[in-house]
């Protein structure tokens, strides 16, 4: 369990390009265990980029060592990038489901973003979805 004053995440100075364009620039930010955050702002203001690279879903720039920490991992680091985003979630605006996808592939898409291999996310695919009295 977290102690209500634990730094969770820091980021210091977080900037982030795309080509020429400058997505984020000096961001700053401390969140402590047991607060709740909004992010809120105008379209284009870096909101959805913000999240993505703390998260590890975008890679950060290589000038972002040591300038983000998220549970105590540096988001410069791609293995710690790796172990994060076992911990880690992200809720995204929108749903992301895929059509052309089942419910089963689904959740074993899911377990294979979060680290896991193809025939251990399947199977715990199958298992939920028994628990959850949701299988054929």
């Amino acid at each position: 369990m977290s102690s209500i004053n634990q730094l969770l995440l820091e980021a210091k100075s977080v900037t982030k390009y795309f080509g020429t364009i400058t997505a984020l620039e000096n961001v700053n930010l401390k969140i402590h265990a047991g607060e709740c955050l909004g992010v809120v702002g105008d379209n284009g203001a870096g909101k959805t980029t913000t999240i993505n690279v703390l998260s590890g879903l975008l890679p950060p720039d290589p000038s972002a060592r040591k300038t983000a920490v998220v549970y105590g991992k540096d988001i410069g680091n791609p293995e710690a990038i790796h172990s994060l985003r076992r911990v880690l979630g992200v809720c995204p605006q929108h749903d992301v489901l895929f059509p052309h996808l089942t419910l089963r592939e689904h959740v074993a898409f899911f377990g294979q973003l979060k680290g896991r291999d193809a025939a251990s996310a399947a199977k715990d695919a199958d298992s939920l979805l028994e628990v959850f009295r949701l299988s054929d």
